[in-house]
């Protein structure tokens, strides 16, 4: 099972701290893998490429300490909303740059409504 990580919504709390405790936790289980599911949450089609890239960038800082903390790979990425793109531009584009920081495009398989 993977794990996909929204850094942002850590400190969308008083618990900050309760919440990085957890996240160590999740993260430490061998039975879980981690992805990268941006920082904000936002809708790719909606904010492009350029808006995008820094999503990314920013919703890996603690997911990556904590995958070298615990030797586990970081090569995972998930859009928002499922969201790939508004046009094959923009979805050539992001899939280039994933490719770059070797994320692979991962689509969701278990929604949390269901």
């Amino acid at each position: 099972m993977v794990s996909f990580i929204n850094e942002g919504n850590i400190y969308k709390s008083d618990s900050t701290s309760k919440n990085l405790e957890l996240l160590d936790k999740w993260v430490k289980s061998p039975l879980v893998s981690i992805g990268n599911h941006s920082y904000s949450h936002s809708r790719f089609s909606e904010v492009g490429v350029e808006l995008f890239k820094p999503e990314i960038q920013k919703g890996e800082y603690i997911t990556r300490q904590l995958s070298n903390k615990y030797n586990k790979s970081l090569n995972y990425f998930r859009f928002p909303y499922n969201d790939l793109g508004k046009d094959t531009a923009q979805q050539i584009q992001i899939k280039l740059f994933l490719e770059i920081i070797n994320y692979k495009i991962m689509p969701f398989t278990i929604e949390s409504s269901d």
